[in-house]
């Protein structure tokens, strides 16, 4: 479960989800083969479903336990995207799948994207918001402040990112 958390949040701070399909303008960056680096750093305690934990041994839930200790401070993602006219069209902070999110514009140019987050299924709520800057082109850098709670457990994530463009052409073996 502790993986899914964290794919969830990483999910939403890689590269393809910096822009809303709301804005009124993108931002003005080059299509093609990026790199993206996410620095992490969480607090708190993950809100697992109590149904969840219930199916849990109790070697699974200390194999969870030892996970979530580990994963606490600073965690470093690099990622490559293949980012397409199509995807930057398409592009939502949160992901297009989750219909349970809403995401409210504050700021949208060409070289700026704010916006906030707001996601809930049952008790679970998620909200965050995210600042995307182009420095240039081919440069982009940002942050990402989200905290996810089901009313007992609340966890908190803040995130930095930097991005550089790195070629026109990319293959599908390039998302990695």
């Amino acid at each position: 479960m502790h993986k899914t958390i964290w794919a969830a949040a990483i999910a939403l701070l890689c590269f393809p989800a910096l822009l809303s399909a709301q804005t009124t303008e993108r931002l003005d960056i080059k299509l093609g083969l990026w790199k993206t680096t996410t620095v992490t750093e969480s607090s708190g305690q993950p809100p697992i479903p109590q149904e969840v934990l219930d199916r849990l041994t109790p070697e699974q839930k200390a194999k969870m336990e030892e996970r979530m200790k580990a994963a606490s401070g600073a965690k470093t993602v690099i990622r490559h995207h293949c980012l397409t006219q199509e995807d930057l069209d398409k592009m939502t902070f949160a992901r297009p799948d989750n219909k349970s999110c809403t995401t409210s514009n504050l700021k949208s140019t060409s070289s700026v994207q704010d916006a906030n987050i707001n996601c809930g299924q049952g008790a679970m709520k998620t909200s965050g918001t995210v600042h995307v800057e182009a420095l240039d082109r081919g440069n982009v850098k940002g942050s990402f402040k989200m905290t996810m709670t089901d009313g007992t457990h609340t966890m908190n994530m803040n995130s930095q990112f930097t991005g550089t463009w790195e070629a026109p052409t990319c293959t599908a073996a390039d998302n990695r």
